[in-house]
């Protein structure tokens, strides 16, 4: 995933802490809501119905581009899915 100046328009949106750790880049929140909403959202889905596994991702945030929760999260969650089937 790219990160920083380099991120243009059609990146994925990256859930940052904005604390001080780490000059705000730290990735606390991104991993608490994957370890937490997201995996409840699509545990016990079918690895191999990536269309299923995509689908409950893109209903959660809600948003046309997966802006409101971590698009970042997303790509990773369906990555390994893909890779598990």
């Amino acid at each position: 995933m790219p990160s920083g100046a380099s991120t243009g328009a059609f990146e994925a949106y990256e859930l940052r802490d904005g604390d001080e750790r780490f000059g705000g880049r730290g990735v606390a929140k991104a991993v608490g809501f994957v370890n937490g909403v997201l995996r409840r959202e699509v545990e016990g889905l079918e690895a191999l119905d990536q269309r299923r596994v995509d689908r409950a991702m893109i209903d959660l945030d809600g948003s046309t581009n997966s802006s409101r929760r971590a698009g970042a999260a997303y790509w990773s969650m369906a990555n390994d899915a893909r890779k598990a089937s």
